[in-house]
């Protein structure tokens, strides 16, 4: 998925992808990054995590809190992510 930035309730919307995949599924997100005149022009329509400057390691304890048993991240852009079985 490349629209995290824009889910606007992540917990809520990483419910809801592990509610629709099946055990041991994969979730894979690309994310871009951002610089700063991008995210100030893009404003209200980033999610909190995206604008915290600090997505990739949100996103991870995000991922990491229960729902996912996997999160590897590549490049500090392509978080996969493993549901627990």
């Amino acid at each position: 998925m490349h629209s995290f930035q824009f889910w606007q309730n992540p917990e809520r919307d990483v419910a809801e992808v592990s509610r629709v995949l099946r055990p041991g599924g994969m979730l894979l997100l690309v994310l871009r990054r951002h610089e700063e005149r991008a995210t100030q022009r893009a404003g209200g329509l980033l999610n909190r995590i995206a604008r915290s400057g600090d997505e990739v390691n949100q996103i991870r304890k995000l991922l990491l809190s229960g729902v996912f048993e996997q999160v590897i991240v590549d490049d500090d852009r392509y978080v996969n992510a493993s549901k627990m079985t």
